[in-house]
């Protein structure tokens, strides 16, 4: 009984939010940074506790810096392994243990966990120096300049004193929600993240930018769900055993009319991989050519998702490559295209690509290397981004994928 009232009570909230269009992602930053202050201004400046505000300060900013440099640190390290150390344990240690680092969520979970803990006990260290040769000595004539001053200033003081600690609050947050979006498989979550305007500023504007994310920088607009997959009766579309079901429209072209190709399109295929002899090399070529010739459309993108049942759009290889742009389902399509021009055998594969703060609709390639005998992943529509052609991180920022097509 008391179960189902406290069911009742947190759908009456949620409605409550949803009724007066309230974010509740946004609501929790600006409770973040709104308490501090409050409580700044509530138990007003004092000398010991400024003294411990600004301590407090610099603990907050250190947190920052730590996830930031986390993030920087375990994504060269291991993620994009640029020193080389995941190959060497592949090749000298284990490739099963290599493998574990770089796709178990557990262990880039501990990994992370541990990495962070490091860098923040340096920064705390530096910290209690800083306080020990510099804070503490001038505790007192803060003291004495304090108590020359009124109620209300020190009550001001002690709200602006706070305001730094605030920012930092909401950083941390939007860090700690940009992890959860990653390694939680949350719809709802990702929904929330999306239309926070508060959280997306914080993210693109600070934690993306300082840790370089190369993805983040690169990864065109499709972040606002530039794909959209349906059935005739605008439907969410069936899938068995991961490929999809029945009549379906794609950015509000079907599957055959998006890879429809011409003979310009087929010849150019050709003229691109003529100088390779297996399919591994040419196959690559297509996803480089593609990647450097095609342009991401933003305003098409917009379009789309404008559009409930987005049908009077033009989409599909033969569009994408006159006009030279296009959202992620072209840049797919045009790669099939050019794919069966060349005999190789190619899959167009729907799901979710990760945009750097959360997960969103995305579609890309998968192609079959006879002389590897297995399907390698492609995404020309990332290819600014870094290598997504046969890239052992590829599942990391790719998810839930269905294969929509397959020609042989």
């Amino acid at each position: 009984m008391e179960e189902s009232l406290t069911g009742e009570k947190r759908r009456g909230r949620m409605e409550f939010l949803e009724e007066y269009n309230i974010n509740i992602v946004s609501l929790v930053m600006v409770i973040a940074f709104v308490y501090p202050v409050i409580m700044g201004i509530v138990f007003k400046l004092k000398s010991k506790s400024m003294v411990a505000t600004i301590k407090g300060v610099l603990t907050s900013m250190a947190m920052v810096c730590s996830i930031i440099l986390t993030t920087v640190v375990v994504k060269n390290v291991f993620a994009l392994d640029k020193y080389g150390l995941v190959e060497y344990i592949s090749s000298k240690i284990s490739p099963s243990f290599a493998y574990l680092i770089t796709k178990s969520k557990l262990f880039n979970g501990i990994i992370l966990l541990f990495t962070f803990l490091i860098i923040y006990q340096i920064f705390k260290a530096l910290i209690e120096f800083i306080s020990r040769t510099t804070l503490y000595p001038a505790s007192d004539a803060i003291d004495t300049s304090i108590r020359n001053t009124g109620r209300g200033t020190r009550a001001l003081l002690g709200g602006i004193f706070q305001i730094p600690k605030a920012i930092c609050y909401m950083i941390i947050l939007s860090a700690l929600l940009s992890y959860a979006s990653i390694f939680l498989n949350n719809p709802k979550l990702d929904s929330k993240l999306n239309s926070s305007t508060i959280y997306s500023y914080i993210n693109k504007k600070i934690i993306e930018p300082v840790t370089d994310s190369e993805i983040a920088k690169n990864f065109p607009n499709i972040l606002e769900n530039s794909f959209k997959v349906v059935d005739e009766k605008n439907n969410i579309v069936d899938d068995v055993n991961g490929y999809l079901q029945g009549v379906v429209f794609y950015n509000g072209v079907t599957l055959d009319e998006g890879i429809k190709s011409n003979e310009i399109i087929d010849n150019t295929a050709l003229s691109i991989t003529s100088k390779y002899d297996n399919d591994y090399d040419k196959a690559r070529a297509l996803y480089e050519w593609i990647g450097n010739a095609i342009i991401y459309d933003d305003d098409k993108a917009t379009e789309v998702m404008n559009n409930p049942i987005p049908t009077e759009i033009n989409s599909g290889a033969i569009n994408t490559f006159n006009t030279g742009k296009g959202v992620c389902f072209d840049y797919a399509c045009l790669y099939v295209a050019m794919c069966k021009a060349n005999d190789i055998p190619v899959r167009l594969i729907v799901g979710e690509g990760y945009n750097g703060m959360s997960w969103v609709s995305h579609s890309w390639n998968e192609v079959y290397i006879k002389e590897m005998d297995k399907w390698v992943n492609v995404d020309s529509t990332f290819y600014n981004a870094g290598n997504y052609f046969d890239n052992d991180t590829f599942n990391s920022e790719h998810r839930n994928r269905k294969i929509a097509g397959e020609w042989k």
